[in-house]
């Protein structure tokens, strides 16, 4: 096969999950399961061949799953020829525990392998890479970069305050509740999870506006937004204008809903000027 046809087999397994509802994610891992190793013939990853069929990026990590439990199988000479069975174990892998734990003496590469087991998952690669001493974590600096990815030390004096919410001093001299960090990645984990339904189903602007962004400044908490190299915080909405504030340089901005509005639907920025 080639990776058209991979792609095009892939899109067609991802429709009937969703026309038998609820099953979207299953025929991915099942995707993965059959023909994880015929990605590998083809010289392709995951992320190409999701691409390719016109699907959310992040459903590489899903075919990627499916593809490391096709090959513990072979490994362990479990015959999945049979549909019933991959179904089955497909359907399975949406309840596997998704946190994982590196432990260990100080000194023993935990740092360095966490690193390489996020440019892994990323880049769509098999797990057995993790064996590999020369694999590049080009992919870690990349996630890095973009936001993605909090690197923390839990200490003695690290408080339920700093890692999920409480009260602090600001510069104006007053105390105000703020998020941790904790809450603000589950926060921007909410907003890119709703972010990836629209792209698929292009909601109404209006409704998404709502609830991502009105909703959760009507509670009376400040919203943090975490871009590529700065965050901001929206602070207050208007009719017309959304004001926030930024981490670095001057710290009171707004922007127009109608201009965000446009960029929402023209799916890219063509009126911010350097961008936000």
């Amino acid at each position: 096969m080639t990776k058209q046809e991979l792609a095009n087999k892939l899109k067609e397994m991802y429709d009937e999950g969703t026309r038998i509802g609820g099953q979207a994610v299953t025929m991915i891992h099942m995707f993965g399961i059959q023909y994880g190793e015929l990605i590998e013939e083809t010289n392709s990853t995951p992320k190409e061949i999701v691409k390719l069929a016109g699907l959310n990026d992040s459903y590489d990590a899903e075919v990627n799953k499916g593809r490391n439990i096709g090959k513990m199988l072979k490994r362990k000479n479990i015959n999945f020829e049979n549909e019933k069975t991959i179904r089955k174990i497909a359907s399975n892998t949406s309840s596997l525990p998704k946190n994982i734990i590196l432990y260990g003496p100080p000194g023993v590469g935990k740092t360095y392998s966490h690193k390489k087991l996020i440019s892994i998952l990323e880049n769509g690669n098999s797990l057995d890479e993790l064996e590999n001493p020369d694999y590049k974590t080009l992919s870690f600096d990349t996630v890095k970069l973009e936001g993605r990815y909090q690197f923390l030390t839990f200490h003695q004096s690290y408080s339920y305050e700093d890692f999920v919410e409480g009260f602090r001093p600001t510069e104006e001299g007053t105390i105000q509740l703020q998020n941790g960090l904790f809450k603000d990645i589950a926060k921007q984990a909410k907003i890119n999870q709703e972010a990836s339904t629209a792209k698929e189903i292009k909601r109404d602007f209006g409704e998404l506006f709502r609830a991502l962004i009105v909703d959760q400044v009507s509670d009376g908490e400040r919203l943090s937004i975490q871009m590529k190299r700065s965050r901001f915080h929206i602070t207050e909405i208007t009719d017309k204008s959304i004001l926030f504030d930024k981490d670095m340089g001057e710290s009171k901005h707004s922007l127009s809903i109608n201009t965000l509005r446009k960029i929402y639907e023209n799916g890219r920025n063509n009126h911010i000027i350097g961008g936000l």
